[in-house]
């Protein structure tokens, strides 16, 4: 119940700005009135309060003082540096194979999303592996 109240003021701020946005819209736009500056914060309160949510620093932070040396921290720097190593050669033989069958190159975000499904694979395994 600590940890939930220490978050409150995160919250309200994320509230509060969706209100202001939802104030300026209402006031910009010609089309409507308080409805559409009500539809532009409910819209953007979702966003703004989980930016805040993670923006603002709680009141007692229960972080270790050495991150670096948590067992999951070490889980992820091993299944980061493999999965570079798998993007390296992903990355090489499709650029080897567009120079090849001479094609167009393979969108970045196909490779980001490779990359990231191969951190997300390799942190499971080596978790699960070394509990």
């Amino acid at each position: 119940m600590r940890v939930a109240l220490s978050r409150v003021p995160a919250v309200v701020l994320g509230i509060a700005l969706a209100a202001g946005v939802g104030i300026v819209a209402a006031s910009v736009r010609e089309d409507g009135g308080w409805q559409v500056g009500l539809v532009f914060a409910a819209a953007v309160a979702p966003a703004l309060v989980g930016a805040t949510w993670t923006l603002v620093p709680q009141r007692s932070p229960k972080m270790p003082e050495n991150p670096e040396d948590s067992v999951e921290f070490q889980w992820l720097q091993h299944a980061s540096s493999g999965a570079f190593f798998d993007l390296m050669i992903a990355l090489g033989l499709a650029s080897a194979a567009s120079a090849i069958l001479d094609t167009e190159l393979v969108p970045v975000v196909a490779f980001l999303v490779l990359a990231m499904v191969d951190v997300a694979v390799r942190y499971l395994v080596v978790s699960r592996t070394q509990r």
